[in-house]
């Protein structure tokens, strides 16, 4: 079950970028 964790955390690390992105958005920076 190696594989299936690595690939949840890649998706878990861009889904965390991707919601820092929208706050700084919202924040109009």
């Amino acid at each position: 079950m190696a594989e299936a964790y690595e690939q949840l955390k890649t998706e878990n690390e861009a889904l965390r970028k991707d919601a820092e992105r929208y706050r700084w958005l919202r924040l109009g920076i």
